[in-house]
């Protein structure tokens, strides 16, 4: 009698989890159907240069726009996982308990793999990512501008100005990531008149009147007149403000899931041994 008592409750148990789940992987097509629609815009942000920025074969700009695909991967997966599930406590049949069974072990056994990887290589994809962030800044800003031919130099001012940076390491002196850049080696008003800074560097400057920032500022670096913050631990504060700080969500939410799946295994395993031992 307990073990029957034992079976139901995991049945039950898979029935309802895989229900829950089934409509979580649906609600996860929709939203990459929307996405993709345009229906549910995502903001590009720094697009242009993040889109020359790449650490393997990742363009850290196109993330955004390819963010459908992942919702609809994630969707499909989690809906025929949760369907093999459903059907498999429904019927309990088998064969679909046992792939169900199988298939959530290796999403378990992924993650893990996939959070040791990113603690370990992490220092590495920083460090990457900042030096070519550094090497773009060099090779790609040409003038103090937002309507110059560059589309990847108009953005790095226009970052500078959204986040209050300037550069990609804080600028701490006249001798900085800027001299290496065609902007003072070529052309450009650091080439012309030796401005150390882009103008869009200077303390509270706006898109519509940065080209009026005071010389104290571009030409002597004159303390407070200028964003001495470098735009990488900009973008990390960025980050840091909009989504780390909802770190201790994500991981009780990670934590529950995992537990769940752990307990959608074992589940499986007793109604396979219960279906087994019947048979």
């Amino acid at each position: 009698m307990a073990v029957g008592r034992k079976w139901n409750i995991s049945k039950i148990f898979l029935i309802c989890i895989n229900v829950v789940f089934l409509l979580l992987g649906l609600g996860f097509l929709i939203i990459g159907a929307l996405i993709k629609s345009g229906l549910l815009p995502i903001k590009d942000g720094k697009k242009t240069v993040l889109n020359s920025v790449k650490v393997g074969d990742v363009d850290f700009g196109n993330l955004a726009d390819n963010l459908w695909i992942l919702f609809i991967v994630v969707g499909v997966l989690i809906s025929v996982v949760s369907f093999l599930g459903l059907c498999g406590a429904c019927n309990q049949n088998k064969a679909l308990l046992t792939i169900y069974a199988v298939l959530v072990l290796a999403l378990l056994v992924t993650k893990i793999a996939g959070i040791v990887l990113w603690f370990i290589m992490k220092d590495d994809i920083e460090s990457d990512f900042k030096a070519q962030l550094v090497q773009n800044l060099h090779t790609n800003f040409v003038n103090d501008s937002i309507s110059d031919g560059n589309d990847i130099s108009n953005e790095w001012n226009m970052m500078f100005m959204s986040l209050d940076c300037c550069a990609v390491n804080p600028v701490n002196s006249t001798t900085n990531e800027f001299d290496n850049t065609p902007w003072c080696t070529t052309k450009g008003e650091c080439q012309l008149t030796n401005a150390e800074i882009p103008k869009a560097c200077c303390v509270g400057v706006t898109e519509t009147n940065f080209t009026s920032a005071p010389s104290s500022c571009y030409y002597n670096l004159t303390p407070g007149s200028y964003n001495t913050k470098g735009c990488y631990q900009a973008m990390k504060d960025y980050l840091k403000e909009n989504i780390t700080s909802k770190t201790p969500i994500v991981i009780a939410v990670g934590i529950v899931i995992f537990l769940v799946e752990v307990l959608s295994v074992i589940s499986a395993i007793s109604v396979l041994r219960r279906q087994s031992v019947k048979d």
